[in-house]
């Protein structure tokens, strides 16, 4: 490994092995044996960390820091996260929150234990099961594909384009500054849940209309001589689906642009009117005008291929939305690797230690802990700044505690033992804590 290089000696220790010690006995064991203690991420839940300050700690500064409470004061401090709902034990929902409507998928983690992706539609069951047990932390996380995932090792080094982008994010630059993240190793996980559609991208696309409107415009940018013929086709196309719909239910209302299909309007009428509705939303109508166009623009694409050749190609591509990208991403926590709009990233949590899952995160922060973290006086400030860390997360923590709720053994494991519930519903929406209207 590559932190054999910081000392003689190097030991890989299982922290649940040094939970039987008390902390006294703990720290003595630590000090005598060892320089610098680092600890791997992400770091479960379910485990208390080591907390200490001789030997230096690179890794979660107290025990608060591995709970919810660090999520809701990084969200608190840099006015950046999703919306988010800290519910109390006993919390009745009867309907979904109003905030979390907006997505597919909410990210749900119980008090004390890592978090869970599951669809918004599921919510409300699973968290009147979950709230007769614990708090619980509900945060919206995107459509059904999940949300796009980036990991942003610290300390930050502008040693590329991409790293200098990031590091002028405003979450980004405030957790930087104020939790001192020169002196520690980690990474930050943004999340983007939805994107700003590129100038000149077309809207989610609707089934029917939009596929036939995406034909007639690509067929439209062939040749110049391409717009008399579509509207000579489409008045003959608007004549046979004119003729399918007179044996149906439905009728088309006169648009004032009868040469543009996504155009017309189409009016919706009860059943038993002669006058049909909704002709272009109609299946089979749909159906039959989406094979007539295939079969025109393929005709049109043989006989314009000598004097455009790559236009077809090369437009078509413009013409498609940047929404189909994010159908053709992975599933939860995929790796985004097309930053885009730093506007539509936001700061998920914060993660001290070296990663193990991801090779390239790991030989970095590996690398800055050798050749600089492992310094005397950066060590010095690791302390004191872990300390204030602390501090201050604590005193966040007091403003919103139950002391009445506070975990002790014979409710859950001793891992949870000092970390206190929260006395009211919390909410985080719009850059700001507060406690949860219920609506």
């Amino acid at each position: 490994m590559r932190l054999r290089h910081v000392n003689a000696g190097l030991d890989l220790v299982r922290c649940e092995s040094l939970q039987s010690l008390d902390n006294d006995t703990c720290a003595r064991l630590l000090e005598k044996n060892y320089g610098l203690l680092v600890t791997m991420a992400p770091l479960s839940k379910e485990v208390r960390p080591i907390v200490t300050h001789q030997p230096p700690h690179l890794g979660p500064p107290t025990q608060d820091v591995n709970s919810i409470w660090f999520k809701l004061y990084l969200y608190h401090i840099t006015g950046s996260g999703p919306s988010s709902i800290l519910f109390t034990r006993g919390t009745r929902v009867r309907k979904l929150p109003k905030v979390l409507k907006s997505c597919e998928r909410v990210l749900v983690t119980l008090w004390g234990h890592d978090p869970t992706v599951i669809p918004l539609a599921n919510l409300v069951f699973a968290l009147n099961d979950a709230l007769f047990h614990s708090p619980v932390l509900v945060q919206a996380y995107g459509s059904s594909k999940g949300a796009d995932i980036h990991m942003l090792p610290f300390p930050f080094i502008n040693d590329s384009k991409d790293n200098t982008k990031w590091c002028s994010h405003p979450a980004v630059d405030k957790v930087s500054r104020l939790l001192d993240l020169k002196h520690t190793c980690g990474y930050l996980t943004m999340v983007r849940l939805k994107r700003t559609p590129r100038p000149g991208s077309l809207p989610p696309p609707l089934w029917g209309v939009a596929k036939v409107d995406d034909k007639v415009r690509q067929f439209l940018n062939t040749s110049e001589s391409a717009n008399d013929k579509v509207g000579q086709f489409l008045q003959s196309a608007d004549d046979k689906v004119g003729q399918f719909l007179n044996t149906s239910d439905l009728s088309p209302q006169p648009s004032t642009s009868p040469s543009s299909i996504s155009d017309a309007t189409w009016v919706h009428r009860p059943p038993g009117n002669e006058s049909p509705v909704n002709g272009i939303t109609d299946k089979e109508s749909a159906h039959i005008l989406e094979e007539e166009l295939d079969g025109l623009t393929e005709a049109e694409a043989c006989g314009s291929s000598k004097s455009s050749p790559c236009r077809e190609t090369v437009e078509s591509k413009d013409v498609k939305s940047s929404w189909t990208e994010i159908g053709n991403c992975a599933a939860d926590k995929r790796k985004d690797d097309s930053v885009g709009e730093l506007s539509d990233w936001m700061l998920l949590e914060c993660l001290f230690g070296v990663p193990l899952f991801e090779a390239e995160i790991n030989q970095k922060i590996c690398d800055t802990i050798v050749n600089r973290l492992a310094d005397k006086a950066s060590l010095e400030q690791l302390v004191i700044s872990n300390q204030k860390l602390g501090k201050n997360l604590e005193e966040f923590i007091v403003q919103f505690q139950d002391l009445n709720k506070i975990c002790t053994p014979q409710m859950f494991s001793p891992s949870q033992s000092s970390v206190p519930w929260p006395a009211t519903n919390l909410m985080f929406v719009n850059g700001e804590i507060k406690e949860w209207d219920r609506q």
